[in-house]
């Protein structure tokens, strides 16, 4: 196994641990306890960072004459072709045991997926981002809505962005699933919804030990109902190429294009303008949705806009503080 090595490999060692940090702290991702990352210590988070290591060297990801777009293929066979889904995690969900074991809360993270080899599909979502982040390439987990109708829990994928702009939707989990049903995965990603939450995810998770959620449960916890305005939006992209915005109602959402009759809110470009409503949606009841992976790119956007803003106005911002502990690498 290849070991860190703080001199001849200080700039990839920062950029690893970097990566884990930004990961694992986002809001999606974290799992908090007494204020301290449920998911991680410090041990976890070296042997995460050397297996990290040991990846990037043998594929070579960290050649900057490889192109992103084929660094982020090889990033996506490797978790698709070494990473398992944790089928144990399941079970409470289908009633074949009456809670979540404790143990099975670790089986949600890069460290289960990468080191352990097994996880869900929060692990495969983190695996992937620390992995894209470690070689400098921008990553964002988005949730969503699989196909199907007893698809209905919240499911993690990533959108992953090169530096030429380019946006990409990855879901290694259920490509091997797809894969192995002999499903057309281009089709299936078609057929789901996608959303962005301002929202802490694990603080709206159900269930004993606080693991899963239904994708209804998770949008009426997402949004509150003010003056009869729902903070939900659907946008899409029209005939013409260009985004349409609507207010959702307060009906079942499995289909928000189903919303695509209602009556437009305003101009997109103009709505991503406005300070009052940049701030809207940077609220902690907000979600926005879209369907299809073709509009993915429209998350992208938004979110990007929405850093921006809280950006300005200072909002979010978090100190990094004493994490690395590197002290003890060779």
């Amino acid at each position: 196994m290849k070991k860190l090595n703080l001199v001849e490999d200080a700039d990839l060692v920062t950029r690893i641990y970097d990566a884990i940090y930004n990961v694992t702290e986002d809001p999606v991702h974290k799992v908090e306890e007494d204020g301290k990352n449920k998911l991680y210590n410090s041990e976890k988070y070296q042997i995460l960072a050397e297996r990290i290591f040991q990846i990037i060297k043998n594929y070579e990801l960290n050649d900057d004459k490889i192109p992103e777009s084929i660094k982020l293929a090889i990033i996506n066979d490797y978790v698709k072709n070494n990473v398992k889904i944790r089928h144990e995690y399941f079970d409470a969900f289908e009633e074949r045991i009456p809670e979540i074991p404790e143990s099975e809360i670790q089986y949600s993270s890069a460290y289960s997926a990468l080191v352990e080899g097994q996880t869900m599909c929060a692990g495969y979502a983190e695996a992937f981002r620390v992995l894209c982040e470690s070689v400098g390439i921008k990553s964002r987990t988005i949730l969503s809505k699989l196909p199907g109708k007893n698809k209905h829990l919240i499911h993690y994928v990533v959108l992953a962005t090169q530096n030429n702009g380019t946006t990409k939707l990855f879901d290694p989990e259920r490509e091997a699933a797809c894969f192995r049903k002999n499903y057309d995965f281009n089709a299936y990603q078609n057929s789901m919804d996608f959303m962005l939450s301002s929202k802490r995810f694990n603080e709206l998770k159900v269930g004993t030990n606080g693991v899963g959620l239904d994708v209804k449960q998770f949008i009426e916890k997402s949004h509150k109902t003010e003056k009869g305005c729902n903070k939900l939006f659907y946008f899409r992209k029209n005939e013409n190429g260009e985004i349409e915005a609507y207010i959702m109602g307060e009906r079942e959402i499995y289909n928000p294009s189903e919303y695509s009759s209602m009556t437009s809110c305003a101009p997109f470009e103009k709505l991503m303008t406005r300070e009052n409503f940049l701030a809207f949606l940077a609220k902690e009841d907000s979600i926005v949705i879209v369907h299809g992976k073709n509009d993915v790119d429209i998350l992208e956007y938004i979110a990007n806009k929405i850093d921006e803003f809280k950006s300005k106005h200072g909002i979010g911002k978090s100190v990094q503080g004493e994490f690395y502990g590197i002290s003890n690498f060779n």
